[in-house]
């Protein structure tokens, strides 16, 4: 059964966050106004301290939104100081109901009842988070309530899954500290994030290099110094990482390019050369660009002159050598 409503002096309400496990939402300003408005709607869940101070155990934005208001006496339930483990269960459950917890915010709760006492409160909890009682599971929750905050608050806004989270650690996590900065400048998403460091650790790995190293070598903070937008900083990183990544690749590619872009130049009609830039299938295709009914017969014309003809066989050659090398 819940404690009964009722009434406190706000000044016996201490600022302690210690049972905290929330990261705070971006500034709400219409929740913000109407508490302070208002005041407190939603009681406070409170821990007692002694008869005349208390530990707050949910509510930490609400009661920071009153202070300095009119408003000196807060709604609260309090429980006694030693239901500690069960105020912060029931606090969990209002909170999971509202909204559902990241996967960082699981990760300070896990660090919170790793003290706990009552096993069954403890079991209750994870089942209610759906978090696996598994060692393995724990000790990486664990982890993440260890990292940097920078880090933590990242995977909290992206959204980043517990699975995701689980394949950086397989790439060091501890190490992707500047990575991350990089992550929070470009606003990369979970997913696009994760993508980005699996290509860093093979170029790292290939050129046995540390994470950090390929920060350094891959010249990163001069990128992020240059007055481009987000989305074209991305871009031109990862076109980055995939030259350094398939170095052999773009030397084919970069090669192909030069001999179709001779065949362009030198077209009398505007024409343009495709291919697979992966080169996993042969050949290539070729676009004309045809304004008016003569280029029509010059088209023919085109195709039967030695020396174009010539050219487009040199192509072949060029991705026949790649095929070969």
């Amino acid at each position: 059964m819940d404690p009964r409503l009722v009434e406190v002096e706000r000044h016996t309400i201490l600022p302690d966050t210690h049972w905290r496990y929330r990261i705070p939402l971006p500034e709400n300003s219409t929740l913000r106004r109407s508490v302070q408005q208002h005041g407190i709607l939603s009681p406070l869940l409170l821990l007692e301290k002694d008869k005349k101070q208390y530990f707050i155990i949910d509510g930490f934005q609400r009661f920071e939104w009153i202070q300095g208001t009119r408003f000196t006496r807060i709604p609260a339930r309090i429980y006694p100081a030693g239901q500690a483990e069960l105020a912060f269960w029931k606090g969990l459950q209002i909170n999971t109901s509202i909204r559902p917890l990241s996967v960082v915010e699981k990760a300070h709760v896990v660090q919170h009842i790793q003290g706990f006492r009552d096993e069954a409160i403890i079991q209750a909890i994870l089942k209610d988070l759906a978090i696996p009682p598994k060692g393995t599971f724990l000790q990486i929750y664990r982890e993440i309530a260890a990292l940097p905050i920078p880090m933590q608050q990242y995977f909290h806004q992206y959204q980043f899954s517990f699975r995701q989270i689980e394949r950086l650690r397989a790439l060091k996590i501890e190490t992707l500290e500047p990575w991350i900065r990089l992550a929070i400048q470009l606003r990369l998403k979970a997913q696009e994030f994760l993508n980005i460091m699996e290509m860093v650790w093979d170029i790292a790995v290939r050129e046995n290099l540390s994470v950090a190293q390929c920060y350094q070598a891959l010249s990163i903070d001069e990128l992020l110094s240059r007055e481009w937008t987000p989305q074209q900083k991305t871009t031109f990183l990862k076109n980055l990482l995939h030259q350094r990544r398939y170095p052999l690749l773009t030397r084919m590619r970069n090669r192909i390019d030069e001999a179709a872009k001779e065949i362009q130049e030198n077209a009398p009609l505007p024409v343009k050369i495709f291919w697979d830039p992966n080169l996993e299938t042969p050949g290539y295709h070729l676009q004309f660009y045809l304004e008016k009914e003569d280029d029509l017969h010059r088209l023919g014309e085109l195709i039967e002159e030695p020396e174009f003809k010539n050219r487009l066989v040199q192509l072949f050659s060029v991705i026949r050598s790649m095929e070969e090398d």
